[in-house]
């Protein structure tokens, strides 16, 4: 069942825009931190993870907080989760113990200090979210290896009509050719056929703005490109670069 839950979701991941495999990570953290506000809030062992984590990391803390007032017009369960971090953190710094010495000691020892604050006030752990987001990506990543392995026919050209994978991703996935050969070799080929069209939507986006070529509108390659290169790169979905403002191509 769970195979097959996830290759219901990697089909629609398919169809959405962008890397199919960080969709489904935003998926997985959005159904985390829905989770956590519904019920987990008060339950000890989320907070435990939570508070060895030192919270999640800065992009999780802000969906959740966004998640949450804008859910439910309000932040009690933001409240409930850091004020017992800042529980935890006050009792660490508490029992923290600090040499007495001299200003010129205290230098010389600042990096052996330092260590030792890291280890008691530090985290144990990683974001929770992230967790939970990067187990749904490695599992979904093997069922579209699999996927391209056995049923080429089916999933070629599902992943063809796709946003493509990101960088991290594709790097992943080209990693396991002693294992999935044939996939490997497919999105290896196909990835540089994507790379090579949005180059050239590169180069003509920055050819007609040359002074005799500035009234040639844009084609539809030169005017996405650079947001499809920017969502390549930074494992962030290209509708995240769709409001930035262009004259040029629109």
């Amino acid at each position: 069942m769970p195979f097959s839950l996830t290759e219901i979701e990697l089909k629609q991941a398919l169809q959405e825009s962008g890397c199919p495999l960080c969709w489904i990570g935003r998926n997985a953290a959005a159904r985390y931190i829905n989770h956590l506000l519904w019920e987990s809030v008060n339950d000890g062992e989320t907070r435990q993870h939570f508070i060895a984590g030192l919270g999640y990391c800065p992009e999780h803390t802000r969906i959740l907080a966004t998640r949450e007032t804008q859910e439910y017009g309000d932040a009690l369960g933001v409240n409930i989760l850091y004020e017992n971090l800042v529980s935890a953190i006050t009792g660490r710094l508490d029992t923290l113990n600090l040499p007495k010495e001299t200003a010129l000691k205290k230098r010389k020892r600042s990096i052996r200090l330092s260590h030792r604050a890291t280890d008691h006030l530090g985290s144990s752990s990683t974001c929770r979210v992230c967790q939970s987001a990067d187990s749904s990506m490695q599992y979904a990543r093997k069922v579209l290896l699999e996927e391209l392995e056995s049923a080429p026919d089916d999933w070629r050209s599902r992943y063809i009509s796709s946003g493509g994978l990101c960088l991290s991703h594709l790097m992943q996935c080209l990693d396991t050719a002693d294992q999935f050969p044939a996939s490997a070799s497919f999105l290896h080929e196909e990835a540089l056929s994507r790379l090579k069209g949005w180059q050239e939507g590169l180069q003509g986006y920055i050819q007609k703005h040359s002074w005799d070529l500035r009234q040639v509108p844009l084609t539809e390659n030169e005017r996405q490109a650079w947001r499809e290169v920017l969502a390549f790169f930074t494992d962030q979905p290209p509708a995240s670069f769709a409001d930035l403002g262009d004259s040029r191509s629109r």
